[in-house]
């Protein structure tokens, strides 16, 4: 079972390796993209958007929040208040 200490340190690495892979992306001068290389960044924001409305919705619940959803096997949209809004619009499809 993950703890909340070690889930965080695990949330921090992946967005430091994020960060890094976009400021890079940044940096490199492409002419000309190509379509599936565009549409692959756009869903890659999608999927950061929406994981940043999930963080947020859910810094507001309580800590007794975050262990009964530690708790759960998995996030779908049945078992969960939050429901289908908060999956990034590929999952939607």
């Amino acid at each position: 079972m993950k703890t909340k200490s070690s889930t965080s340190e695990m949330i921090q690495q992946l967005c430091a390796a994020a960060i890094e892979d976009l400021t890079q992306i940044k940096t490199i001068e492409i002419e000309e993209p190509p379509a599936w290389w565009i549409s692959k960044l756009g869903i890659a924001s999608a999927y950061l958007n929406s994981l940043r409305d999930y963080a947020m919705y859910n810094s507001e619940k309580d800590e007794d929040d975050y262990e009964e959803e530690d708790k759960e096997s998995s996030y779908t949209p049945q078992n969960s208040s939050v429901g289908i809004s908060m999956l990034p619009p590929s999952a939607r499809l």
